[in-house]
């Protein structure tokens, strides 16, 4: 059980991570008009 919830916290954190790249790329590419992420 406590491998389980560790690994669903550490997906957890690895989507906000990417959420907040994402974010970071959509705010950097606003500037220059590029092809859409998603």
């Amino acid at each position: 059980m406590y491998s389980r919830t560790r690994n669903v916290t550490d997906f957890q954190l690895a989507m906000m991570q990417n959420g907040i790249r994402a974010v970071v790329r959509i705010t950097n590419g606003s500037e220059i008009p590029s092809t859409p992420m998603w």
